[in-house]
């Protein structure tokens, strides 16, 4: 565990557990600004114990969980957490690279997005998929809920057989994005064509250079 003075102490999963408990049973309020707990393994932890902390560090600005072994899951009950005992987390709370997010629903990920800490948002650095990307398109059409990034790398992904809306909604709720990178994706001419077809009916004006399809 690493503090934002860069002192390091060695605690445990249960520790952390048992803290979260203690803050959550007394009110106790934390005075930390960041806490780093990339490589301890959290996969067995409730998210409603990640909330705690985070509803009892008002002044925290970073939670780094870089590979903590973490589950769509557990973020999502952490975010269920957070929202029932309003708890608004700050943009750019959250780092969460290296772990396995594959298993996260749609409205979850449209409210991960826009607390998570990146410059640039790669789709493969939390194990993302085809179906994920489908769902973040779903709920953005259903619920209205704008994405904040500004780069997305899609790099790799297989999207030979994505609907051209699922990608164009994408883009409409995505204000903020400047560049996706569509790199290697199996993407043919005639998706593309569709794609920007698909923007022109949804009146989505798109920025120049902003699609990224072949590398330089």
């Amino acid at each position: 565990m690493i503090f934002s003075n860069g002192v390091i102490i060695s605690l445990s999963v249960g520790n952390l557990e048992s803290l979260a408990d203690a803050c959550h049973e007394h009110s106790q309020n934390l005075t930390w600004n960041s806490l780093n707990l990339s490589g301890l393994n959290l996969a067995a932890i409730e998210g409603s114990k990640l909330a705690w902390l985070l509803q009892f560090s008002p002044k925290l600005c970073k939670l780094v969980l870089d590979n903590c072994n973490l589950s769509g899951t557990i973020i999502k009950d952490l975010l269920k957490e957070c929202e029932l005992n309003k708890v608004i987390l700050k943009s750019g709370i959250l780092k969460l690279k290296g772990n396995d997010l594959s298993d996260i629903d749609g409205v979850s990920l449209s409210k991960l997005v826009n607390v998570m800490d990146f410059s640039f948002f790669n789709w493969s650095d939390y194990s993302l998929s085809v179906g994920n990307l489908e769902s973040l398109a779903d709920a953005c059409h259903e619920n209205g809920h704008k994405l904040t990034w500004k780069h997305l790398n899609l790099s790799g992904l297989h999207l030979a057989a994505i609907k051209r809306s699922k990608l164009a909604c994408l883009l409409q709720f995505s204000l903020e994005l400047q560049e996706l990178d569509l790199v290697d994706c199996g993407l043919s001419g005639t998706i593309i064509r569709d794609l920007l077809k698909e923007c022109e009916v949804n009146k989505v004006v798109l920025k120049p250079d902003m699609l990224d399809l072949t590398r330089e």
